[in-house]
């Protein structure tokens, strides 16, 4: 018997009016992308749904008046592809159709779905957005001193459980493949439970992070609720108590025992978790890794260890030199987490780097590494909502008024994405920039700014708040940074 094939369940196709694109399912190894699709192409895929190539070529042939020969030659590389195949302005990702399961839900397309009005086959800015990133709370159970979240002022800001179950029903609606939350602290939010089980009913399934060491009842309602692939995070950057209590401003033995005792509880009930360690200038040395090597060792559940270096804050009232690691103490701690790699089996360890200095790079790998950047997501398939309910368009500029595009409490979120707001940034004028940015007569603002676009986040953190329209700090025309934001 032939074997049946289905289009991935990972991938979801959606209909941009002048294209039809691949948007994919956020997964913990595999990294996402959006691919472009030729209506054409889409409305083929639409039949291969649980069933033999044979039977899919054969429908696919009665809808569009193209031969079955063709139709099954156009399908026949797309199964179990190990890469990316392009062709004809089209890109199909790997493992395009793979093989249809009986447990597997079918996916239901419709092919009359797909037809477009016009054609522009390049990756442009979506109709609605893909993913969206919900900040439900400011607040955190500890109060890190190298915190990079806009957290005065705004503590108390907050929306009602149903307004944000609301907007969770208008995202799905929309097509948006993933909603993910973000805080401060996710579980200082009283009612997280109702927002993680909503999330759960369509399918999304965010990772969290958090400080907070969990109780046994709270540890119990996330084993239901997460998805197995999907670990949770848990941030720790010592298990050293006066060093706890100088980064955390908690009580470092207290907190030390409860963070333990919420890992062992991670164990007990089988949930899969990382940490992550932020190096500063209280805990860069090898006995602070080597504290929390202690108690992870052997760890079943434990998957992945991230290790960075502190990066400079843009919403801290002090400098980066004030908590910022030693270039020299990182250097050791990444010889010892290399060689500790090495000989570990159980989970993979990721190794912290050095803040680098941009006036030390040259203006030509500057240039290489400012044209192979890559696209920024916000405003072209992404947004964020704050926790008031206004919308920016990255997580990192928090209130900033130039970025703010919308409010959740005025408008619904396609609205707030076609406003002219919205649009006024993605098709950013020259004339909009000020005179002081080289920005404002640089032959090039055009093509870097059609798609790509700079990451105002790096902007405003080098030059400052009023100075967003300045060079993104590798372009060659950028100029010195004058503030401490490297470790060199």
């Amino acid at each position: 018997m032939d074997k049946q094939y289905i289009f991935n369940p990972r991938y979801i196709l959606r209909n941009e009016l002048d294209k039809v694109i691949i948007l994919m399912k956020p997964d913990p190894v595999i990294p996402s992308s959006i691919c472009v699709l030729h209506p054409i192409y889409a409305m083929i895929l639409c039949f291969v749904d649980g069933c033999t190539i044979k039977e899919a070529s054969m429908k696919a042939s009665e809808y569009l008046g193209i031969s079955k020969q063709n139709i099954t030659e156009i399908l026949k590389p797309l199964i179990n592809n190990e890469g990316v195949i392009e062709g004809y302005e089209s890109v199909f990702p790997e493992n395009t159709l793979i093989e249809y399961q009986n447990e597997m839900k079918k996916r239901g397309y419709n092919p009359d779905d797909f037809h477009c009005s016009s054609l522009d086959l390049k990756l442009s800015r979506l109709k609605a957005p893909a993913d969206i990133i919900c900040n439900i709370t400011m607040k955190c159970y500890t109060d890190c001193m190298y915190c990079y979240a806009d957290r005065h002022g705004h503590l108390n800001y907050k929306m009602s459980p149903e307004k944000i179950c609301n907007i969770i029903d208008e995202a799905y609606n929309l097509g948006v493949v993933s909603f993910k939350l973000m805080g401060g602290d996710i579980f200082q939010y009283k009612e997280w439970e109702i927002i993680l089980e909503k999330l759960k009913s369509y399918g999304y399934n965010p990772c969290l992070s958090t400080k907070y060491p969990l109780k046994e009842k709270d540890v119990c309602k996330l084993k239901e609720i997460l998805d197995d692939k999907i670990p949770l995070q848990i941030s720790l950057d010592t298990l050293i108590p006066k060093n706890i209590q100088s980064i955390l401003h908690v009580k470092g033995e207290q907190y030390k025992d409860d963070i333990i005792s919420f890992i062992e509880l991670l164990e007990k009930y089988e949930v899969n978790y990382i940490i992550h360690t932020v190096l500063n200038l209280y805990n860069d040395t090898v006995e602070d890794v080597k504290s929390i090597e202690d108690h992870i060792t052997n760890r079943k559940f434990l998957q992945e260890w991230f290790v960075d270096s502190a990066k400079c804050s843009m919403y801290l009232p002090y400098d980066y030199s004030y908590y910022k690691p030693s270039k020299e103490n990182v250097i050791k701690i990444a010889s010892y987490l290399e060689n500790l790699s090495k000989s570990m089996d159980s989970f993979k360890i990721h190794i912290p780097k050095i803040v680098k200095n941009h006036n030390k790079i040259d203006q030509e790998k500057k240039s290489r590494i400012f044209n192979s950047r890559v696209s920024c997501s916000g405003n072209v398939s992404s947004m964020y909502i704050l926790p008031d309910g206004k919308v920016t368009i990255c997580e990192e500029l928090y209130w900033h008024p130039h970025f703010i595009i919308g409010d959740l409490n005025l408008n619904s979120i396609e609205e707030i994405w076609n406003s002219p707001k919205a649009h006024s940034l993605f098709y950013l004028n020259q004339s909009d920039i000020s005179k002081d940015s080289p920005c404002s007569i640089c032959k090039d603002f055009k093509d870097c700014h059609s798609y790509k676009h700079v990451c105002w986040r790096d902007v405003i953190l080098a030059y400052g708040s009023n100075n967003w329209d300045s060079p993104d700090p590798f372009c060659p025309l950028a100029p010195p940074i004058l503030k401490d934001i490297s470790m060199e």
